[in-house]
């Protein structure tokens, strides 16, 4: 019993640190150290062993450390971790691991069960950049077949893809769609460019085993949660896309 439990700590702890490397390949710098920090502190019986306590053997797709920090992170930005804030880049604070990992601490005893039941919300990310694939593909067949479309996405999530005509795309000294999107996403296309031409969508349907409301409080919490928070302009996109589903019904 002792050799499995060991073996499942083992196995937590590759988890986080692998996810850490992951982060820091990617583009945050932050939640590389944050990992860290965190197995860190399984490691030694600090204050997230418990909250991390019958997780140990959750397969890495479940991706259990994204929904910790995820949960973390959505403290910060509805203001139930305010001495966090400084440290966040979302909430304009400045990262620094040194100093705010006391702070973090103290937050994570002090919240304990919310962290615990953040591990039961699988993350949802909604990058809107994937939107630029969506529209690239729409009008090729627009120019093949010249028809409006019905558009009806499986594993919508929050939807906001099911906006996707309506953000600016640049590419190749050109741009496509509103430009007074708040939403702007560049180096949209390379190679061969899809043809310059208007879309018209009809209708626009989700479907999803969990979708959020982007339109909540609550919803808009949870998917901006998701974002790391030191990726500035995925967090942009985000909050921009976010604002136009509450413009444009799907």
């Amino acid at each position: 019993m002792q050799e499995a439990k060991s073996g499942g700590i083992q196995h937590l702890l590759h988890t986080l640190r692998s996810q850490g490397r992951f982060c820091a390949r990617s583009g945050s710098p932050m939640y590389g150290e944050l990992f860290e920090l965190v197995a860190a502190d399984v490691e030694a019986g600090g204050v997230f062993a418990p909250i991390l306590g019958g997780h140990e053997d959750d397969p890495s797709r479940y991706a259990t450390p994204l929904r910790l920090l995820g949960g973390l992170h959505r403290m910060v930005l509805d203001g139930r971790a305010p001495t966090l804030r400084r440290w966040y880049p979302s909430t304009d604070g400045t990262w620094n691991a040194k100093s705010a990992w006391p702070e973090i601490e103290l937050v994570a005893a002090n919240h304990t069960e919310t962290l615990r039941d953040a591990l039961d919300q699988p993350p949802q990310t909604n990058e809107v950049g994937r939107s630029a694939a969506l529209i690239g593909g729409l009008l090729h067949i627009r120019h093949e077949f010249n028809l409006p479309v019905r558009l009806f996405e499986f594993g919508a999530s929050a939807g906001l893809n099911l906006r996707a005509d309506r953000y600016h795309y640049r590419y190749a000294g050109m741009t496509w769609s509103p430009i007074d999107s708040p939403v702007t996403i560049e180096d949209a296309w390379r190679g061969e460019l899809p043809p310059a031409l208007a879309l018209q969508i009809v209708e626009r349907h989700g479907y999803d085993i969990a979708p959020i409301d982007i339109c909540g409080t609550d919803g808009e919490m949870i998917v901006l949660s998701y974002v790391w928070p030191d990726q500035h302009a995925r967090m942009k996109r985000l909050r921009g896309a976010i604002a136009v589903a509450r413009d444009v019904p799907a």
